[in-house]
């Protein structure tokens, strides 16, 4: 009997929805992306491209810090010969960010509140990023808060080029991105591992 027991309250525990929304933060912090550890994300594609594809499935897997503190990043790509930039996470006091070969984003700002937003890219002032949600949301099949960051054109009322979502403890738990003005291309977090070495 106890055995049923323990499989129905595991079963009753994995179906409970969220707690409650007066928990939620109200502004975001550096442990919305950690890089003090190096870590492993694992993200599959779920687009009608990729739908059937082993190569369907890419990863991002941080390094061991340099001496200016950022963390080499190396991909896997999910496009056959595709060329793996060069990338590094950087965190200071204020904010996440990555650099691909010359360019640095501004991925994430420590202690922005719903609505606020940022220039993303110091050359170009006019793209802004904008925390537009700050909820809960199942990841790895555990519920956590989860942060919603656009990445506009020119302003907040133009295209969306690319949305991630940050989760604490984690990072990246989701990417959207679009290639021009082709649809969406959701990436979902679906393995995480860190490593305290």
């Amino acid at each position: 009997m106890r055995p049923v027991v323990l499989a129905l309250a595991w079963l009753l525990a994995g179906c409970a929805g969220p707690p409650a929304t007066s928990s939620l933060p109200s502004r975001v912090g550096a442990a919305f992306f950690p890089i003090d550890t190096r870590a492993r994300w694992d993200f599959e594609i779920r687009d009608a491209k990729h739908a059937s594809r082993a190569a369907s499935r890419f990863t991002f897997r941080s390094q061991r810090a340099l001496e200016d503190g950022s963390r080499p990043v190396e991909t896997t790509s999910p496009e056959p010969g595709a060329p793996r930039p060069k990338m590094r996470l950087v965190k200071d006091d204020r904010t996440v960010r990555l650099v691909i070969g010359d360019d640095e984003i501004v991925l994430l700002r420590f202690g922005a509140r719903v609505g606020d937003t940022w220039p993303y890219h110091p050359q170009r002032p006019e793209g802004l990023a904008q925390l537009t949600g700050v909820r809960y949301e199942r990841v790895l099949g555990q519920w956590t808060t989860v942060a919603e960051v656009q990445f506009h054109v020119r302003g907040v009322d133009t295209t969306v080029m690319r949305t991630y979502w940050f989760a604490p403890d984690i990072g990246w738990v989701r990417i959207s991105s679009r290639d021009g003005t082709g649809p969406m291309r959701d990436a979902m977090l679906v393995g995480y591992e860190a490593d305290e070495s």
